[in-house]
Protein backbone atom coordinates (compact mmCIF):
# COMPACT_ATOMS: atom_id res chain seq x y z
CA UNK A 1 0.00 0.00 0.00
CA UNK A 2 2.54 2.39 0.94
CA UNK A 3 4.24 1.61 -2.70
CA UNK A 4 1.04 2.85 -4.21
CA UNK A 5 0.62 6.31 -2.39
CA UNK A 6 4.26 7.28 -3.34
CA UNK A 7 3.61 6.54 -6.53
CA UNK A 8 0.59 7.99 -6.98
CA UNK A 9 1.88 11.29 -5.19
CA UNK A 10 5.07 11.35 -7.34
CA UNK A 11 2.12 11.10 -10.66
CA UNK A 12 0.19 14.27 -9.21
CA UNK A 13 2.86 15.72 -8.22
CA UNK A 14 4.24 15.59 -11.83
CA UNK A 15 0.67 16.68 -13.13
CA UNK A 16 0.76 19.55 -10.95
CA UNK A 17 4.31 20.79 -12.04
CA UNK A 18 3.41 20.14 -15.35
CA UNK A 19 0.09 22.74 -15.02
CA UNK A 20 2.75 25.26 -13.83
CA UNK A 21 5.28 24.71 -16.82
CA UNK A 22 2.22 24.69 -19.38
CA UNK A 23 0.85 28.30 -20.34
CA UNK A 24 -2.56 27.33 -18.86
CA UNK A 25 -3.42 30.72 -16.66
CA UNK A 26 -6.07 32.57 -17.15
CA UNK A 27 -6.04 36.61 -16.13
CA UNK A 28 -8.46 36.73 -13.30
CA UNK A 29 -10.54 39.80 -14.74
CA UNK A 30 -10.81 41.53 -11.35
CA UNK A 31 -6.59 42.06 -11.24
CA UNK A 32 -5.59 40.16 -14.24
CA UNK A 33 -1.58 40.54 -12.32
CA UNK A 34 -3.39 37.29 -10.96
CA UNK A 35 -4.06 34.04 -12.36
CA UNK A 36 -6.07 31.50 -12.18
CA UNK A 37 -4.73 27.96 -13.08
CA UNK A 38 -5.28 24.06 -12.89
CA UNK A 39 -2.51 23.24 -10.54
CA UNK A 40 -4.26 22.64 -7.78
CA UNK A 41 -6.29 20.07 -8.44
CA UNK A 42 -4.05 17.36 -8.63
CA UNK A 43 -3.32 18.33 -5.51
CA UNK A 44 -6.84 18.67 -3.93
CA UNK A 45 -7.01 14.80 -5.72
CA UNK A 46 -3.90 13.73 -3.92
CA UNK A 47 -5.16 14.77 -0.49
CA UNK A 48 -8.79 12.96 -1.39
CA UNK A 49 -6.55 9.64 -2.82
CA UNK A 50 -3.93 9.57 -0.58
CA UNK A 51 -4.39 11.96 2.62
CA UNK A 52 -2.27 14.79 3.92
CA UNK A 53 1.10 13.44 3.25
CA UNK A 54 0.41 13.08 -0.13
CA UNK A 55 -1.55 16.54 -0.72
CA UNK A 56 1.35 18.36 1.48
CA UNK A 57 4.43 16.89 -0.69
CA UNK A 58 3.06 17.10 -4.13
CA UNK A 59 1.98 21.05 -2.95
CA UNK A 60 5.67 21.53 -1.89
CA UNK A 61 6.98 19.72 -5.46
CA UNK A 62 4.41 21.22 -7.77
CA UNK A 63 5.20 25.27 -5.95
CA UNK A 64 9.02 24.67 -5.92
CA UNK A 65 8.75 24.18 -10.05
CA UNK A 66 7.86 27.97 -10.05
CA UNK A 67 10.77 28.65 -8.24
CA UNK A 68 12.72 27.09 -11.06
CA UNK A 69 13.26 28.11 -14.71
CA UNK A 70 10.61 27.23 -16.82
CA UNK A 71 9.60 27.72 -20.90
CA UNK A 72 9.78 31.13 -21.17
CA UNK A 73 9.29 32.39 -17.90
CA UNK A 74 12.14 33.33 -15.29
CA UNK A 75 12.62 31.88 -11.76
CA UNK A 76 9.97 32.97 -9.55
CA UNK A 77 11.30 32.36 -6.20
CA UNK A 78 8.10 34.72 -4.46
CA UNK A 79 5.63 33.12 -6.56
CA UNK A 80 6.32 29.71 -4.95
CA UNK A 81 5.61 31.37 -1.81
CA UNK A 82 2.31 32.80 -2.11
CA UNK A 83 1.24 29.70 -4.71
CA UNK A 84 2.78 27.04 -2.11
CA UNK A 85 0.77 28.81 1.04
CA UNK A 86 -1.98 29.35 -1.16
CA UNK A 87 -2.39 25.59 -1.84
CA UNK A 88 -1.52 24.28 1.60
CA UNK A 89 -4.16 26.59 2.70
CA UNK A 90 -6.91 24.80 0.54
CA UNK A 91 -5.52 21.49 1.50
CA UNK A 92 -5.65 22.65 5.28
CA UNK A 93 -9.05 23.55 4.49
CA UNK A 94 -10.16 20.34 2.82
CA UNK A 95 -8.41 17.93 4.87
CA UNK A 96 -9.97 19.69 8.26
CA UNK A 97 -13.43 18.96 6.27
CA UNK A 98 -12.59 14.86 6.46
CA UNK A 99 -11.96 14.88 9.75
CA UNK A 100 -15.42 16.54 10.68
CA UNK A 101 -19.25 14.76 11.72
CA UNK A 102 -19.82 15.53 7.72
CA UNK A 103 -16.93 13.95 6.66
CA UNK A 104 -15.96 14.71 2.99
CA UNK A 105 -19.29 16.25 2.32
CA UNK A 106 -18.74 18.46 -0.77
CA UNK A 107 -20.24 21.68 0.65
CA UNK A 108 -18.47 21.74 3.67
CA UNK A 109 -14.82 20.91 2.29
CA UNK A 110 -15.77 24.01 -0.30
CA UNK A 111 -16.25 26.07 2.31
CA UNK A 112 -13.29 25.66 4.78
CA UNK A 113 -11.00 25.12 1.73
CA UNK A 114 -12.03 28.24 0.45
CA UNK A 115 -12.17 29.62 4.20
CA UNK A 116 -8.90 28.70 4.85
CA UNK A 117 -7.23 29.82 1.79
CA UNK A 118 -8.82 33.17 2.13
CA UNK A 119 -7.62 33.62 5.79
CA UNK A 120 -3.95 32.48 5.05
CA UNK A 121 -3.66 34.45 1.67
CA UNK A 122 -4.60 37.35 3.52
CA UNK A 123 -2.13 37.14 6.19
CA UNK A 124 0.63 36.14 3.80
CA UNK A 125 -0.20 39.46 1.70
CA UNK A 126 -0.58 41.38 3.98
CA UNK A 127 2.94 40.98 5.45
CA UNK A 128 4.93 39.72 2.14
CA UNK A 129 3.68 41.50 -0.70
CA UNK A 130 5.24 44.95 1.49
CA UNK A 131 8.55 42.90 1.74
CA UNK A 132 9.04 41.31 -1.10
CA UNK A 133 7.53 43.32 -3.70
CA UNK A 134 7.92 46.90 -1.63
CA UNK A 135 3.99 47.69 -1.41
CA UNK A 136 2.90 50.23 0.67
CA UNK A 137 0.49 48.16 3.20
CA UNK A 138 -2.29 50.89 2.74
CA UNK A 139 -2.31 49.46 -1.04
CA UNK A 140 -2.17 45.45 -0.13
CA UNK A 141 -5.17 46.74 2.58
CA UNK A 142 -7.16 48.06 -0.59
CA UNK A 143 -6.13 45.00 -2.70
CA UNK A 144 -7.17 42.42 -0.35
CA UNK A 145 -10.74 42.33 -1.06
CA UNK A 146 -10.33 41.35 -4.59
CA UNK A 147 -7.11 38.96 -3.60
CA UNK A 148 -10.06 37.23 -1.55
CA UNK A 149 -12.86 36.64 -4.28
CA UNK A 150 -9.60 35.21 -6.63
CA UNK A 151 -8.58 33.42 -3.88
CA UNK A 152 -12.34 32.05 -2.96
CA UNK A 153 -12.46 31.35 -7.09
CA UNK A 154 -9.25 29.29 -6.77
CA UNK A 155 -10.25 27.40 -3.96
CA UNK A 156 -13.96 26.79 -5.27
CA UNK A 157 -12.38 25.73 -8.80
CA UNK A 158 -9.49 22.91 -7.72
CA UNK A 159 -11.97 21.31 -4.85
CA UNK A 160 -15.17 21.15 -7.06
CA UNK A 161 -13.02 19.85 -9.92
CA UNK A 162 -10.97 17.40 -7.91
CA UNK A 163 -14.02 15.93 -5.95
CA UNK A 164 -15.99 15.48 -9.31
CA UNK A 165 -12.51 13.28 -10.79
CA UNK A 166 -12.37 11.45 -7.51
CA UNK A 167 -15.95 10.53 -8.01
CA UNK A 168 -15.89 9.39 -11.18
CA UNK A 169 -12.65 7.77 -10.69
CA UNK A 170 -12.95 5.92 -7.76
CA UNK A 171 -16.04 4.66 -8.51
CA UNK A 172 -15.11 2.77 -11.75
CA UNK A 173 -12.08 1.39 -9.80
CA UNK A 174 -13.62 0.98 -6.20
CA UNK A 175 -10.75 3.11 -4.53
CA UNK A 176 -12.37 4.61 -1.01
CA UNK A 177 -11.56 8.40 0.10
CA UNK A 178 -8.70 9.43 2.34
CA UNK A 179 -11.25 9.79 5.47
CA UNK A 180 -9.47 11.78 7.98
CA UNK A 181 -8.06 9.89 10.82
Amino acid sequence: MRGRVIAGTAVLASLAATCELLPLDLPFPLFPKLTLDPTGIPLVLALLLYGPESGFTATIIASATIALPRLGKPPNPYGAVFKGLAELATLLGAYLSLNLKWRGELALMLLLASLSRIAVMSTANLLLLPLFYGLDPAVVVKLLPVIAVFNLTQALVNVLVAYRVFRAVSSRLSIEAYRGG
